[in-house]
């Protein structure tokens, strides 16, 4: 890699004492979910959300995030309770209902609590980074001040070292 230095990044707000703040976290109660898109407080219709539907999100599903494990949980517990029924001498109607209730019920619940772990995930990283670049900006800070430090004391010396010389040229 030719370039491993890390580009600026833009200033932060300050506190007043010269220290950077943090900007906040977002709320915790809408962590993992996406921020709805349009006006706030507009309502969508089930056609509007019907036509936001693309082909390419149907035929690339099985690459979204938290779909496989949500599906083959989905299957496995759909299996498990229609077999059940089955061995408690339920009808096949009966039996082929209730997996296809507990696949869909399954499902859902596995892919919205993968979805919320993602988005915990999501938001302990931008912390992290938050952390980081506040460390950074805190390190800097220190060594301006301890540059500011070093270059007063270099003036005080060189002052007194200039008034020391024009003491001893009035005392011949």
């Amino acid at each position: 890699m030719a370039n491993d230095t890390p580009s600026p990044s833009p200033p932060r707000p300050s506190d007043g004492n010269g220290r950077p703040q943090l900007p906040p976290l977002p709320d915790p109660s809408t962590v993992g979910q996406v921020p709805p898109r349009g006006q706030q407080g507009q309502d969508y219709s089930v056609g509007d959300a019907i036509n936001h539907i693309s082909t390419d999100s149907v035929t690339k599903i099985h690459q979204m995030p938290c779909f496989r494990q949500a599906y083959l949980t989905g299957i496995a517990t759909g299996f498990g309770f229609g077999g059940v029924k089955m061995i408690l001498k339920a009808s096949v109607y009966n039996a082929c209902t209730w997996a296809v209730g507990m696949f869909c019920f399954s499902s859902i619940v596995i892919w919205e609590a993968c979805r919320w772990r993602r988005g915990r995930e999501h938001d302990g990283m931008i912390r992290a980074m938050q952390v980081i670049e506040y460390k950074r900006l805190e390190r800097e800070r220190r060594l301006e001040e301890k540059r500011l430090e070093q270059a007063r004391l270099k003036e005080e010396e060189e002052a007194r070292l200039k008034k020391e010389a024009e003491k001893r040229w009035w005392r011949w």
